[in-house]
């Protein structure tokens, strides 16, 4: 904790010390030493409210006060039974927008690109150059062509999933109003079994949209196996957390080869 202590510095996790009293910063034996390394660093704990029934599990450690904004409790991530924390920091960012390119292949004008192609005399061109000579006169053929005669498109890519629909989000807000209105104020049995059964309708439809769309993507790409590619690179990137594994037959055994799939 002491490691990398500067001003700007927050410390976020489920520490599990339930008995600690945050308003009177006293303590239990069992978690005395906890507590006299966060006096002794002189670090501000900033949850002052329950996150787990009535225990105040999910600490927010930070050096400077005026560095929280806000904290803000909402309702547990999947089947955890811990209320999930938005965490609003005074600090300033620069956000970089993710600009994906494209071009409107369908819209080119491809008599230019074989008029191009066709000036050039690749009997003779093979007889004096190699394959990877060859090779690379089309391909910076190709990119020119691209890029001088092919219109091109730019979006933002957004974080909303492409399968989340407006009955979901319904759904979601449902669920985070049972935990957050109905289950904080009266602590009754009867609204955490609600809750429960919305939390598995939610997992259940979430579950089912993919499965319609990741299918969508499939049949589509029987016609078109970029867009199979095109879906699975975006899962499959170094920041990923949703990456793609390898695939596995109905025998368990690994695919490799493109006409196995």
């Amino acid at each position: 904790m002491a490691k990398y202590k500067s001003e700007n510095t927050i410390i976020v996790g489920d520490f599990n010390y339930g008995e600690i009293n945050w308003k009177m910063y006293t303590t239990e034996n069992k978690s005395k030493k906890f507590l006299g390394v966060v006096q002794k660093l002189a670090l501000h704990q900033c949850v002052k409210n329950s996150t787990r029934e009535k225990n105040i599990l999910d600490l927010v450690f930070v050096y400077d006060k005026l560095m929280i904004s806000k904290i803000e409790f909402l309702a547990p991530l999947a089947k955890s039974d811990h209320n999930a924390l938005l965490i609003n920091l005074n600090v300033k960012s620069k956000i970089q927008k993710k600009v994906v390119t494209g071009y409107k292949y369908d819209k080119a004008n491809y008599n230019i690109l074989q008029d191009r192609i066709s000036k050039i005399n690749w009997k003779e061109e093979v007889k004096v150059k190699s394959v990877d000579e060859n090779w690379k006169t089309l391909i910076k053929i190709l990119i020119n062509f691209r890029e001088n005669n092919i219109k091109k498109t730019s979006r933002e890519m957004g974080d909303i999933p492409p399968w989340l629909n407006n009955k979901i989000m319904r759904l979601i807000k449902k669920k985070e109003t049972i935990c957050l209105r109905d289950i904080k104020k009266t602590k009754m049995f009867y609204f955490k079994a609600k809750y429960n059964k919305a939390r598995n309708l939610v997992t259940k439809q979430i579950r089912s949209r993919k499965i319609k769309y990741e299918t969508k993507i499939i049949n589509r790409s029987r016609q078109n196996k970029k867009v199979f590619y095109s879906y699975i690179s975006t899962k499959n990137r170094k920041k990923g957390t949703n990456r793609v594994g390898p695939f596995i037959s109905k025998k368990g055994t690994k695919l490799y080869r493109e006409f196995s799939l």
